[in-house]
This record gives C-alpha cells, structure tokens and sequence, in this order.
C-alpha cells in the first residue's frame, strides 16, 4: 500500500511537471532522440524503426501540411490497418520543435479501419476532417463513399483524399513499395483519384523548417498541453459513433500514469530501469487503449511491436520472436488465446511477464494464469471520453479496479442508483440528490468532474451537446457535476469494483462497442424503413452479446437476402447482427410514451434455439464464434 500511495504521488508530480514544461507527446520523442537515436522504437513484423527513424518521418508530415496551409485546429483524418507510419503521421501533425521553427498543431481523427459506407462517411463529416489520409487496403471503401457523395443532392465539404500504402524510405529503401502516381488512379477505379502519399513525403523535406512571417510562429499557434491530440472515436452509450477529444493531458495521465499505479509502482520501475522490457501490442490504434503502449514509448523509451494484425494462433510465436515482456489486452484476446490448442514449448517457456489491459471474464483469467505461466495481470476500467478511471491494483481476479479510502477525497468516483430499464436516475424524494448503492448493489458508476486536477478532468466530444449529455448535475449537492460512464458496477467493502452490464444502446461483440441507431439506420434502408430495433443478446459460450434485429414483418414479404447481403456489405463483421426477429404481432414492437421502441419484452424473448420452430426467427449468418 504505501508503494501504491508513492507511485500516486510520483504521477501527479510527473504530470504537473510535463504541464509546466508544456511538455507535449512530440517533445518527449525529441528528448529520446537526443539521449538514443539509434535505439529501436517500434517492431513492425521484420521491420525495426529507431526514434530517430520516427522522428524523421514526423518532419516530413508537419513540413507537408505546413506547406498546404493547414494550421492549428485543423483535422486530419488517418483510416489504416496499424503500421507504424500512423503514429509518425499523429505526432508530425500535432508537431513543433522549438520557438523559431515549425509550429502546426493539426488534430488526427483515428477513424476505424473497418467501416464502410454510411459509418465511414459519418466518421469523416462529423470531425469535420480537412483531408483523409487511408491505407490502400481501403481503397475500396473510400471509393464507395465518394461514388455516393458524388451522387448525393447534399452539399459536400471538399475533403482532400491522400493514399499510402507504406513509407519505408530510410528504413528498407530496397524493399519500398510504389503506390499510385499522384493525382492518378487505376482505371478500374473510374472518377476516384487519390493524391500518393508516399509521393508528397519525397519531396518534402525531413528537417524542421524555420518559421519566417506570415504569423505561424506566432503564440497562438503553439502547441499545448492540453490541446487535442487525437479524435478517438466511440459508439458512447446512444446514436452514431462519436469523436472524442484526447489531448497532450489526457495522453500522458490517463493513458500512462495512471496505468503504472495498477502495478503498485513496480511496472514504472521496470520501465525506467531495466532496458529489456519490450511491449506487444496487438490493438488496433485507433483503440484508445493502444495508446497506452505508444505513449509509453515515446516517453520511457520502451520499444513497442506493433502488430499488423491480432492472429490467436500466432500469438506465442509473436511473443518468442520478439521477446516482449508486456502485453496489452482487451477481454476477448485473451479468451482467443486460450481457446487456442496446446503449444507446451511456446506457452509455458517465454518472457512474457505481464498482462495489462482490460474486461478479461474472471473464469477466462484465471484459466490464463494457470495455463500460460504469467505472473501478472494489470485489470483497468475506462473510456475513451470519461475520467471514470479504474485499477486493479493487486490482481484480484474478477475486479474492474479499486479505490483505496485515502484517495477519494481527491478522486470521486460513486455507484448510484438508476432505473435499469430507462436508465435514469433514482433521486432522494426529500433532498432531491443522487442516492448512493450499498456494497454489492448494481448500479451507474459516475465520476466527479474536477477541471483543475488531471484525474479528474471532462474532455468529452467535439460536439458540446453530446458532451452535456454524458454530465448529470446537483447529485450531491447543487452545482456539482459527475460523468455518468453508463456502466453497471457494484462495489464491495474493501473498495473493489465490479463490472456488471452496459446500459444505454450499445452492446460489444468481438471486442468492440456496436452502436444500435448505427446498425438500425442501415437496415432500415434495406427493409423499405420497416420498424427496427437492434439490441445484443447473450450466446452460451461467447462473451459480450450478439446482434439480434427485430423487424417488423406483418405480411411476411420482408426479404431477408436483401437484407443479409445489405448487412455484410455495409458494416464490419463484428457489427453485422447475427440474428434477426421477423415480428408479426403489435406486441414485438410496442412503443414507449416518447415513441421509441420498447426492447425489454424482445431481450427477455433472446433467439430461444431450443425450443423454437418459429418462422418468424432466422438465423442470418453462420458467424458465431
């Protein structure tokens, strides 16, 4: 404990230490540089990339979109599979170097790599994104969204397209790959033209470019410590995927320091001063959580692998190859690992010391501890946008995280009660405040919001509506304000908190959130804007909740290959439902008093595969996994 209490203190003292410094993700890379240039920043399959390697390429980025006129504030999107020219481009475009060179502060939309269509759209106009650079990988997407702006009656923002397959110049220059010309694209593609990359990048300088007139060495250009970083998008707890603000702050507090407390101070240790230490990271980077590896990084000087692909089969070998000692995780990958058939001389004899991420299932846990010989695992709790930040200190298998008595004070977190069917909450009737659950009693978790203290700061969403929407006001005394995360937890009497459920219109599937008005609004236009409601359900032997449809189907005419085929084209595969519901009675598709379609008759019915010969249910994919 008193280890754990040392490490709080050396967070926050590292915190306002960066905060005084104006010390910024791009100047912690710069300060490695000068120590090591030469020591590997990250692995990439058979590719080594020295912080000198990334510092380059970030020069060239900021040079590129200085030279176009972009300027602070500005927002970039960046949609590929991970590849370590991603961060490159991140910090290039958040950049400055000192107070007579280049200043640019552009904010990067991390947009998913798998979405398509209406979503992908969505992502792009709702940052309000100047230009998008994409992978090739997407170019089919891409594609499909500007034949579609094209053809829309709506006005466009003009949105500059660049394209990049890889950029290895400096690294491996016999083995670079050549993109498409400039301006130009393969026939197949008709009107859709893209600018190469790769190409702009080659012509660009690599060295930092001296500021002269024209104001953009003025003051207000200069990157800070609390300026937005990142766009990180999440489904949130209603509506279409939403960008959340994540800045320089944010990166360094929630995203780093607060993750070397669940440790109780060793993992800071081992990081500082031992140099063997190398993270794996198989999340993809637009997930807020595989910051916490990259940032690590950058700022300790820990080498990360960064993995093109998660692949459960290829994980033991990954972790011999590379002989990572720290792995970051979300509770799935673990359950694929261990579903994995036994591969004793890979699993039992490795270097793996650590697990550190979150919602791994307890049963799931302690099978992977037993099995694979890791002495440690690192349970957090957190979100994209909220400061309802938790650890597990002690590997108590189980918990979501712990609140020791002597830290409340500075940092509330509460579970209230709320109405578990329209997600309000339940008010004292005689003092009108917010009523706090007993230990062992489910209810929302909420988070004060304290602007000044770094644990406890609300950046929310580019959107101030949305935003407001998070923030539940006067529950203990008036003017008060909490984040509401939208999660059940209990609490026990000892301060560890348990994750129960998600409240509000997302449900996860293979490791992500899947927002419901997302998938409703595409069926719909497949169904001829039949009545839908898409809610997740429980699948023995899985984790999270399948996708399960209703539609409303009274003649029997709805045409489920349409709509199957609609669904595999339009969303990625963990977001595409697994079931749908043909209700033909009024009762399926009951309205509430505000309209909206009443879910809890449809949950309680499930898919029932036992006992059901209904042809109102089907099964539309095979997919279950």
């Amino acid at each position: 404990m008193e280890l754990f209490k040392a490490t709080a203190v050396y967070t926050l003292y590292a915190w306002a230490s960066r905060r005084m410094r104006n010390e910024t993700i791009f100047k912690s890379l710069d300060k490695l540089v000068q120590k090591h240039p030469q020591k590997i920043c990250f692995y990439y399959e058979s590719e080594k990339w020295t912080y000198s390697h990334v510092q380059t390429m970030s020069f060239q980025v900021a040079n590129f979109f200085q030279a176009q006129g972009y300027r602070k504030g500005d927002v970039v999107g960046l949609a590929m599979s991970n590849k370590p020219e991603m961060v490159c481009i991140v910090l290039g475009l958040s950049r400055r170097v000192c107070s007579l060179y280049l200043k640019i502060g552009v904010i990067t939309a991390l947009i998913n790599c798998n979405l398509k269509g209406d979503s992908l759209e969505h992502c792009i106009s709702v940052a309000k994104c100047k230009s998008v650079i994409f992978g090739s990988e997407m170019r089919n997407a891409f594609q499909e969204v500007w034949s579609s702006r094209q053809q829309s009656d709506k006005p466009q923002t003009d949105v500059t397209l660049y394209e990049l397959d890889r950029y290895l110049d400096g690294l491996y220059p016999l083995s670079q790959k050549l993109s498409l010309p400039v301006g130009k694209s393969e026939a197949s593609l008709g009107t859709f033209t893209t600018n190469d990359f790769t190409s702009c990048l080659r012509t660009t300088s690599s060295k930092p470019t001296v500021c002269r007139g024209n104001g953009i060495g003025s003051r207000d250009q200069e990157p800070h410590f609390y300026d937005t970083l990142v766009y990180i998008f999440t489904s949130g707890t209603t509506g279409m995927p939403k960008p959340a603000r994540n800045s320089h702050s944010r990166q360094y507090q929630y995203q780093l320091n607060l993750f070397v407390m669940i440790s109780g101070g060793y993992f800071i240790m081992d990081l500082q001063k031992e140099q063997n230490n190398i993270i794996y990271c198989p999340l993809p980077i637009y997930h807020a959580f595989a910051w916490t590896g990259i940032v690590c990084s950058l700022i300790y000087g820990t080498p990360l692998v960064i993995v093109p692909k998660f692949s459960a089969s290829k994980f033991w070998s990954d972790i011999h190859y590379y002989k990572a000692t720290i792995c970051l995780y979300m509770g799935e990958l673990c359950r694929f690992i261990v579903n994995q058939p036994p591969q004793p001389e890979l699993e039992r004899n490795h270097s793996l010391r650590i697990m550190m991420g979150a919602g791994v299932k307890p049963e799931v846990w302690e099978a992977f501890v037993k099995r694979f010989n890791v002495k440690k695992f690192i349970e957090g709790y957190g979100s994209t946008e909220g400061n309802c930040t938790l650890v597990n200190m002690e590997g108590k298998i189980g918990a979501a995280g712990y609140i020791p008595c002597w830290i409340r004070p500075i940092y509330s977190l509460v579970v209230i009660k709320i109405d578990e069917v329209s997600g309000e909450i339940i008010r004292d009737e005689n003092t009108g405040m917010a009523i706090q659950c007993k230990e062992g009693e489910p209810g929302e978790l909420v988070g004060k919001i304290v602007d000044c203290f770094p644990t406890t700061r609300y950046e929310g969403y580019t959107n101030k509506e949305a935003s407001e929407k998070k923030v539940a006001r006067n529950l203990f005394r008036q003017g008060d304000r909490y984040f509401r995360s939208g999660d059940i937890m209990t609490i026990d009497c000892f301060g560890y908190i348990y994750f129960k459920d998600r409240i509000g219109d997302t449900y996860r599937w293979k490791g992500e959130n899947v927002s419901t008005a997302e998938v409703e609004g595409l069926i719909l236009k497949l169904n001829n804007m039949r009545s839908t409601i898409v809610y997740g359900v429980k699948v023995p032997g899985t984790e999270g909740r399948a996708g399960m449809a209703a539609i409303s189907d009274p003649d029997g005419t709805l045409d489920l290959n349409v709509v199957s085929k609609g669904i595999d084209k339009g969303l990625p595969s963990y977001a595409r439902p697994i079931f749908v519901r043909c209700v033909r009675s009024e009762q399926g598709l009951s309205m509430t008093g505000n309209t909206s379609v009443h879910t809890t008759y449809l949950e309680s019915r499930n898919f029932m595969i036992t006992n059901s010969n209904n042809p109102s249910f089907s099964s539309i994919t095979n997919r279950i996994i």
